[in-house]
């Protein structure tokens, strides 16, 4: 993917920044590159698959019979956690 300094203008104000127009350029360029080896290392095939000690995928999904972090908490109040002070006031 080529960026160009209108691009990267664009994608500054997405991000609330400023750019000025002569760094725009040099930004394109090196956004270009990094997208480019991400692009190079996402085509690569079987880096993290297969291999041992890989760690296995699995959903995120809750598990039932597994207790909530309010139910854990030690300090409670239905289902709010009541947590010790930590700022002390003078």
């Amino acid at each position: 993917m080529r960026f160009d300094a209108a691009t990267v203008q664009e994608l500054a104000g997405l991000a609330r920044l400023e750019v000025a127009p002569e760094r725009a350029t040099a930004l394109a360029g090196e956004l270009s590159r990094i997208v480019t080896y991400v692009e190079m290392l996402a085509a690569l095939e079987g880096i993290d698959e297969g291999r041992p000690g890989a760690t296995p995928r699995r959903d995120d999904v809750a598990r039932p019979g597994s207790p909530s972090l309010v139910e854990l908490a030690a300090g409670r109040d239905a289902d709010v956690v009541r947590l010790p002070r930590v700022v002390e006031t003078e």
